[in-house]
């Protein structure tokens, strides 16, 4: 796409290029089944990240607040073992 815009432009100092060229343009879109599943996918991968995002947070208020961390890998005294 960007080799076919570049091949439009037209001008030295102010390149341009024309709405003939432009309407001239195709592009390729999925059928509506495939779209709605991309939108489904997309839904359900933001729905977990905010949640995670939110856990998080609150995670952040509760240790400016001074709550003890309730999560072993976040204790200062937490043990670290070796995974192999």
């Amino acid at each position: 796409m960007r080799q076919e815009l570049r091949r439009l432009m037209m001008g030295s100092t102010h390149q341009t290029i024309y709405m003939p060229d432009v309407q001239r343009f195709s592009t390729p879109i999925p059928p509506l089944p495939e779209q709605e599943r991309i939108v489904a996918f997309v839904r359900r991968e933001s729905r977990e990240i905010d949640a995670l995002v939110a856990k998080k947070e609150r995670l952040i208020e509760l240790l400016q607040e001074g709550a003890p961390p309730s999560s072993p890998t976040l204790s200062p005294k937490a043990s670290i073992r070796a995974f192999g």
